[in-house]
């Protein structure tokens, strides 16, 4: 009787440890899932007054959440990385000037890590999250990247870019200054792009802009 009882209770725990293994290993299981992005806010890029010693002077330079980088998302990643291809982030080039402006460096897309601007490793990354997003991917072509080094006479730089990110939605709101130095007009705009993050990968919706 007594042998009979233990091999009951083994079999029950045997039971309740299959039971345990499958709830732990189970594909619905929430933090498993491509589409699920925490919900966090921060400011990523800022402009801020720095001093120069080697050229004895005080100027603005764009400084880098990097604490963020610690945790940064792929999803997040691609997105900041979008938002930074098309608008001036620092960008200069890597040494001497290649003909096939190959070698241009640019502060963001520098520290997510994606190379140089328009190059294989910096669209291809952003292709693969936008893959099925055709209207994103036909401005990510190498003829669409624009590779303007900073100084340039139509220009575009980011002051600053804030991000948002709530149910598997990420906002990136940029203040972005603009201007044309041979007609001697500039302005700032606070422009916000949201990103519909799904299994399939991300997708540009809503865009807004403001001066």
């Amino acid at each position: 009787m007594k042998q009979f009882y233990f091999l009951s209770l083994a079999f029950l725990f045997l039971i309740a440890c299959k039971e345990e293994q499958v709830a732990v290993s189970s594909p619905s299981n929430v933090a498993e899932k491509k589409n699920i992005v925490s919900e966090k806010e921060l400011n990523f890029v800022w402009s801020e007054v720095v001093y120069d010693a080697e050229l004895q002077d005080s100027m603005t330079r764009l400084m880098i959440n990097e604490a963020f980088l610690d945790t940064i998302s792929e999803e997040e990643k691609a997105a900041i990385g979008f938002v930074a291809t098309f608008v001036g982030n620092e960008c200069d080039w890597d040494g001497a000037y290649k003909e096939d402006r190959s070698n241009l460096v640019c502060t963001v897309l520098d520290a997510l890590d994606l190379g140089y601007q328009c190059s294989d490793t910096h669209l291809g990354f952003l292709r693969e999250w936008f893959d099925s997003d055709t209207a994103s991917l036909n401005v990510l072509s190498s003829d669409s990247c624009p590779t303007l080094p900073g100084g340039s006479t139509n220009f575009s730089e980011i002051e600053s870019m804030h991000l948002f990110v709530k149910n598997n939605i990420i906002t990136i709101t940029s203040v972005i200054n603009y201007g044309d130095v041979r007609q001697d007009v500039y302005k700032t705009k606070r422009e916000r792009v949201y990103f519909n993050v799904s299994e399939e990968g991300l997708r540009v919706g809503e865009r807004f802009s403001e001066d």
